[in-house]
């Protein structure tokens, strides 16, 4: 587990009680996100964890969204609590919709 996992480890614990392997992966997908900048689960799952096959990080992340519904206000703190913060910083919102088998999903 990387350095920055473990660092942001604790900020999402808060916000999400969940199991501390769903956190731990949680925390690796968004700075995965954040390192790739695109929502192309392909290269979110190259970018995941080098240590695994590409395709077993896919399927975990398939599972991950599969199994688990994020709440709809997660984004609201979590994200300030994530990032850096810098005096020249700027917010930029981004919206996606796709199909996961007969699941509809809209991330914003």
């Amino acid at each position: 587990m990387s350095d920055q996992v473990t660092q942001r480890y604790p900020i999402l614990q808060a916000h999400f009680p969940w199991h501390k392997a769903r956190v731990t992966f949680l925390s690796a997908f968004l700075l995965a996100l954040m390192k790739v900048t695109t929502v192309n689960l392909t290269k979110l799952a190259n970018a995941l964890n080098g240590k695994v096959k590409q395709k077993s990080n896919y399927r975990r992340i398939q599972r991950f969204f599969a199994e688990f519904a994020l709440p709809e206000d997660w984004a609201t703190g979590l994200i300030l609590h994530l990032l850096p913060v810098k005096s020249d910083f700027i917010f930029a919102i981004d919206r996606t919709h796709w199909q996961l088998g007969k699941v509809s999903i809209n991330l914003l």
